[in-house]
């Protein structure tokens, strides 16, 4: 197979996508006192250009007058908000996919990054759907928004383990903010949600935003929830769950 002949033209037309694509979310990437904008822009380019995953002082190495401090910074402790980022990205996403709102599907999924050490947040061996196996992992929950041809990622939440709520010294350390990823209770106590539940706040919050969509699919780990089901079909929701074959015998009895 002849590989695609590239020319600078097309190079210089691609950092000038990439630069408008980055434009359009630059006012969201900002803190209560300056813009994030720069080392958000650095990340992404870092994460898109690159040919394979790296780490921070490699992406600083790579990427054009990128600093590794303030790209650090951004990463890992400053304290923008992503909420009004994600509505913009749902909105976006709807009108460039949306043909049929009917034909349009939510998708809810998790996925798990396979990591070292206790101190990322979230971090524990448990069941890992990339490795097929229970491994010492982060496990994300996401939300997709697909029409009959593409889909696009719309939102997510972090999934945190029952032991993270008993570790209050390990949170402290790892900076987990009271309501980014547990509902908030009072400052010192935060309450346990589930995979479903992080699920079910997402399409909620899909819904709210007044995008449609014809249905929702979920694997079988969210199709033998019996109250997740109930709540989709008391709030008028089309869905289709897998349904584990002896979760289903068990309900038919």
């Amino acid at each position: 197979m002849d590989l695609v002949a590239l020319s600078d033209a097309d190079f210089d037309e691609v950092e000038v996508r990439f630069t408008q694509f980055h434009y359009h979310y630059t006012p969201f990437f900002q803190n209560r006192t300056k813009s994030v904008a720069k080392p958000a822009k650095d990340y992404l380019h870092g994460q898109l250009f690159l040919k394979q995953q790296m780490n921070m002082v490699q992406y600083c190495r790579e990427v054009p007058l990128s600093e590794y401090e303030a790209m650090q910074h951004f990463i890992s402790s400053s304290p923008w908000e992503d909420r009004e980022l994600l509505k913009q990205l749902q909105h976006d996403v709807y009108h460039l996919l949306v043909e049929e709102p009917s034909d349009g599907a939510l998708i809810l999924d998790e996925s798990g990054i396979e990591k070292q050490g206790k101190m990322s947040v979230g971090v524990e061996r448990q069941y890992c759907g990339r490795l097929g196996k229970v491994e010492n992992c982060q496990v994300g929950v996401y939300l997709g928004y697909s029409n009959p041809n593409h889909a696009s990622l719309v939102d997510y939440r972090l999934y945190l383990p029952e032991s993270w709520l008993l570790d209050s010294d390990r949170r402290l350390k790892c900076g987990v903010p009271i309501n980014a990823v547990v509902q908030p209770l009072s400052p010192q106590e935060i309450e346990f949600q589930t995979k479903a539940q992080l699920g079910l706040e997402m399409i909620r919050t899909f819904k709210a935003s007044g995008l449609e969509f014809g249905f929702v699919c979920m694997d079988c780990h969210y199709g033998e929830q019996p109250w997740l089901l109930k709540i989709l079909t008391e709030e008028d929701i089309c869905y289709m769950a897998d349904i584990p074959y002896l979760f289903a015998l068990a309900s038919s009895r």
